[in-house]
């Protein structure tokens, strides 16, 4: 089975879509899907014909994924879990996975396969076409010193010479290497959300050129605190990354779209109450704060080793050391401006701060440590399969942002409860988090 896709709408076609098949291979491939369950669940649903034909009457084709479809009717009415992993999808015979056929506009092959995502992204999208080339002139300036251009919509559709729809065209801000913000067009939707929040921000700051020139000499650290930014970033990058981070929080534009014009005048007098300088020094404040408890924990773990290398029955070994340091440097990476936003931000001290709660209560009890963390482990492990994952959707990232959220959290929970947590939290709210972020990475 065969589908033709045109390759500029490649990107704009749902893979889950593609799972279906066509309704009269269905019921064969969800009996060849359960047949292929590892032993433990599929005795559980067995006769496997019968259930099958069951859940192939009661699924509602084409919405959503089959995988999420079936996962959630066997747990209701078998009252069995399924991870999306243990599908033998790997192992689907030929006629049982859809053969997907990208097309140029002259409905000439450009490639084709039967992993969707894969094909996606060898394909690629096609270049420059007479169509977007016109799109172009009609939408695109070189250069915009204010929102005094009529609004632009979310997007904009490409036909061929048919009136056919090949594509689609994202209009954003793009701020260029010689310092002019331009009005562009996107042909990925991620791509114009990263440009535009950096767009918009410059188009703010030419509102207030005055102020933006003295905010960039006077935003700086003393060199001699190099030590809070150690390992994060140089002296000129972390500087940088701070007066972008700043400005990204006074004119709240990290959403990546272009504003309607009174929304962008009532941000600019609202800003003008207060001017640049204050706010900037108050979240430089914030930044500090964070780093001066990131440099108190590093150097507690440091002392730590030292002590592990003098007494062999500490608690707490080098080898948990080295974790715990590892745990530092992935709340705080390297230019973690540029990764996180202030609400995020503000959170990390307690986390730092439940990193030496654990340490210390680790070298006294290091038995009830280790039952606390294998609670934690399956919940680590998870984390790390989402953070592993590319080519994930800015939605797709705040799921696994708000996931690590919740892990941190948990962490707070298990080993210093009287930092108390920010949202609840308990091994249950964890599973159906993993439950519903796993289901939106497929």
């Amino acid at each position: 089975m065969t589908v033709s896709i045109p390759v500029d709408l490649a990107g704009h076609v749902a893979a889950e879509q593609l799972e279906w098949l066509v309704p009269g291979l269905l019921l064969e491939k969800i009996t060849f899907l359960l047949k292929g369950l590892p032993k433990a669940i599929r005795r559980q649903l067995i006769p496997i014909p019968t259930t099958a034909a069951e859940l192939c009457s009661r699924l509602r084709p084409y919405e959503g994924s089959l995988y999420g479809q079936l996962e959630e009717l066997i747990a209701r009415e078998f009252r069995v879990r399924i991870e999306r992993g243990s599908w033998p999808r790997d192992t689907l015979p030929a006629h049982l996975r859809m053969r997907c056929l990208l097309v140029d506009s002259a409905g000439n092959p450009v490639a084709q396969g039967r992993d969707f995502s894969a094909l996606v992204k060898s394909g690629g999208q096609a270049g420059a076409t007479p169509a977007l080339d016109a799109l172009r002139r009609q939408w695109e300036r070189p250069e915009v010193r204010d929102l005094d251009f009529a609004e632009v919509p979310e997007r904009l559709a490409i036909k061929d010479k048919e009136g056919r729809l090949t594509g689609f065209a994202y209009p954003g801000l793009a701020r260029e290497n010689d310092g002019r913000v331009a009005l562009r067009l996107f042909a990925d939707r991620e791509e114009r959300r990263r440009q535009t929040a950096a767009g918009l921000c410059a188009l703010y700051c030419l509102q207030f050129a005055a102020q933006y020139k003295a905010l960039a000499k006077d935003l700086v650290l003393p060199r001699a605190n190099w030590p809070l930014y150690e390992g994060i970033a140089s002296h000129e990058q972390f500087h940088g990354d701070l007066l972008d981070f700043s400005l990204a929080e006074i004119f709240r534009c990290r959403s990546g779209l272009i504003p309607a014009l009174q929304e962008f005048s009532r941000t600019i007098e609202a800003v003008k109450t207060r001017g640049l300088a204050v706010p900037a020094r108050e979240i430089m404040a914030q930044v500090v704060a964070v780093l001066q408890e990131r440099r108190m924990v590093l150097d507690f773990i440091a002392d730590t080793e030292r002590t592990c290398r003098r007494k062999t029955k500490l608690g707490v070994t080098l080898e948990d050391c080295r974790a715990f340091r590892q745990e530092v440097a992935q709340l705080l990476p390297p230019r973690f401006l540029r990764q996180l936003d202030l609400h995020e931000l503000v959170r990390i001290p307690r986390y730092l701060k439940a990193i030496r709660i654990r340490m210390e209560r680790k070298t006294h009890n290091p038995a009830k440590d280790a039952e606390k963390a294998a609670r934690l482990a399956v919940h680590q492990e998870r984390l790390a399969q989402l953070l592993a994952k590319e080519g994930l959707g800015h939605e797709q990232q705040q799921l696994v942002r708000e996931f690590a959220l919740m892990v941190e959290e948990f962490k707070v929970s298990l080993f210093a409860q009287e930092l108390k947590t920010v949202i609840p939290v308990s091994d249950k709210r964890l599973e159906k988090a993993w439950e519903e972020t796993r289901q939106a990475m497929e």
